[in-house]
C-alpha cells in the first residue's frame, strides 16, 4: 500500500520577511520550499490604515453595525488615541504597524464576548463587497499560484 505525501507550505505575513532568514539559520530550521509571504497588508496594518491613517467610512460602520455593539468603534479609537498620546506603548514599533489599535480592539473583543472571528469575517466580507478589488485580487492570484 503506498502511502499519500503530504506538502506543508508555510505562508508568513509579508512585513517579517526581512527577519526570516536569520531566524531561519538561527534556529537551524530546514525547509524543502522556502516560506512564502502574503501579499497583502496584515489584518493589524490594514485596521490602522483604514481605521485611522486614511479612514473609511463605510468600513468603520460595518465594524460598528455588526461587531462593536456594545462599545462605539468611534469611542474606542478615541480611547487609542488618548492613550499612546498619553501614555506611549513600551515599544514605539506597535504603533505604526497596527500591533498597539490591535490590541485595544482585542481587548474590547473580549470584554463585550466577540470573537476576533467576528472581526475577521467582517473585513473579508467587507472586502468581497467593497470596491476594493486589488487586495482580493492580488491574494488571489497569489494563492493560485501558491496552490498549483
Amino acid at each position: 500500500m503506498v502511502s499519500p505525501i503530504t506538502k506543508i507550505r508555510v505562508i508568513l505575513d509579508r512585513d517579517i520577511k526581512p527577519s526570516v532568514a536569520s531566524f531561519i539559520r538561527k534556529e537551524k530550521i530546514g525547509f524543502e520550499t522556502s516560506p512564502a509571504y502574503l501579499p497583502i497588508k496584515s489584518l493589524e496594518k490594514y485596521l490602522l490604515e483604514k481605521l485611522i491613517n486614511n479612514v473609511d467610512k463605510a468600513l468603520f460602520k460595518e465594524l460598528n453595525d455588526y461587531v462593536f455593539l456594545s462599545k462605539s468603534l468611534d469611542l474606542i479609537i478615541k480611547e487609542y488615541l488618548n492613550g499612546i498620546k498619553n501614555q506611549p506603548p513600551k515599544d514605539p514599533d506597535s504603533i505604526s504597524t497596527g500591533k498597539a489599535l490591535y490590541g485595544v480592539i482585542s481587548s474590547e473583543l473580549k470584554r463585550s464576548g466577540r470573537t476576533e472571528n467576528d472581526l475577521i469575517e467582517c473585513v473579508v466580507n467587507y472586502l468581497f463587497v467593497s470596491k476594493d478589488d486589488n487586495d482580493i485580487n492580488e491574494l488571489c492570484e497569489f494563492l493560485e499560484n501558491e496552490l498549483s
